[in-house]
């Protein structure tokens, strides 16, 4: 099985307000020479949070995506990431579910927050 992907032809993270993060992936032990630092992963993993500001259609088309090809969620998946300046695919798999506010009539505002690596 492949993993999904971000529908194509849906608006990209709002670049005000993304935010990203590098997490601490590595383990620290006391050992009888001294200190010893390891890593925990491979890859490297970050937190990102960000939003969708979606019309009420593509609205149905993001829960649909998040619903029945993310498993309510829970399945990772490829996301447009802004990084360094420019958009970049990374895998990410959402913290909690994603939060959704009504701004005005016609378009639905998603809050993420996201594991990417």
């Amino acid at each position: 099985m492949s993993i999904a992907r971000y529908p194509n032809g849906m608006p990209l993270p709002s670049v005000d307000g993304f935010s990203i993060k590098r997490v601490e992936n590595r383990f620290r032990s006391e050992t009888s020479a001294g200190k010893r630092v390891t890593r925990q992963y491979l890859s490297r993993e970050f937190d990102a949070s960000c939003t969708l500001l979606l019309t009420d259609a593509e609205a149905g088309t993001f829960e649909h995506f998040v619903q029945h090809k993310l498993a309510g969620g829970s399945l990772p998946f490829e996301f447009p990431v802004w990084y360094a300046g420019h958009v970049e695919w990374r895998t990410a798999v959402f913290v909690n579910i994603p939060e959704a506010s009504s701004l005005e009539a016609g378009h639905v505002e998603y809050s993420l927050k996201l594991k990417v690596w």
